[in-house]
């Protein structure tokens, strides 16, 4: 179970490392230079701000169980991907 688990820490890990220049290069190319900061400062508030109210319902979901943790996140994270797919 270790080694799936230190596989699986090392894929996302790599993933966000791949992925995180790519955003941000996208960003900074569709913003205006005299409001770049103040829009990474926004855009960096508003993901600490879900993180303090999303992490403590992750740690409860975790604390019911691995499988109910695991299908609450996915369907939340689909639920996300169409509400940006209806955005966009």
């Amino acid at each position: 179970m270790v080694p799936q688990t230190a596989l699986c820490v090392v894929l996302v890990a790599a993933g966000s490392a791949w992925r995180q220049p790519i955003i941000s290069n996208e960003l900074n190319r569709g913003m205006q230079d005299g409001s770049r900061a103040t829009t990474l400062s926004v855009l960096s508030f508003m993901g600490t701000v879900a993180g303090i109210m999303l992490n403590p319902l992750i740690g409860l979901a975790g604390d019911l169980g691995l499988g109910i943790t695991s299908v609450s996140l996915g369907c939340c994270l689909i639920l996300l991907g169409l509400g940006v797919r209806a955005l966009v």
